[in-house]
């Protein structure tokens, strides 16, 4: 598997411009880790996301076949962090030849400076170069958050209806093909 992917310029993170990048959560070193469990994000984006010791413990639980913990890192700062699985891991719903991006979370100093739609349109390469049998990438999301489905969508995500259960009502599921 490749650790990194990237190379995305996010401007603004910290106080220099840095390089957006990937990586899989068992290539970070301790300090990188350390500041993954760090990040704060608002607890209404918890209650979207979850929170970052379950999404941690979930990728701990697998050996990467079936779930991987995705660090975001603008140059040597851990910036947000996010998983993606498939295969029985992933939810029933999810087609058989996808992936899905779930509990997406960026840092809440970081926010609102374009990491979580750039994260968006580099994950289809990261997912390609790490699983390249799958043919899709899919996600679902709480209609309610508006901010979260304006990203996916100016990221590229065909949004692909409306479907009940979500966790505040409505949920919208979103796909982006893997070419």
């Amino acid at each position: 598997m490749t650790g990194v992917y990237g190379g995305a310029a996010v401007s603004g993170v910290g106080h220099t411009a840095g390089d957006l990048r990937l990586e899989d959560w068992r290539r970070l070193s301790p300090d990188q880790r350390d500041a993954v469990r760090a990040l704060s994000i608002r607890k209404d984006q918890v209650d979207f996301a979850g929170t970052i010791d379950a999404a941690i413990a979930h990728c701990e639980a697998d050996d990467g076949s079936a779930i991987v913990g995705v660090a975001i890192l603008a140059g040597t700062a851990v910036v947000g962090f996010l998983l993606v699985k498939r295969g029985g891991s992933a939810p029933a719903w999810v087609p058989g030849d996808a992936a899905i991006a779930t509990a997406l979370r960026v840092g809440e100093e970081y926010q609102g400076r374009g990491i979580g739609t750039t994260t968006l349109v580099m994950l289809p390469s990261w997912v390609r170069s790490n699983w390249p049998d799958r043919k899709r990438l899919v996600l679902s999301v709480d209609e309610s958050n508006r901010a979260a489905i304006r990203s996916y969508a100016k990221a590229g995500w065909i949004d692909q209806g409306r479907y009940p259960k979500g966790w505040f009502g409505w949920e919208r599921r979103m796909m982006k093909p893997l070419k």
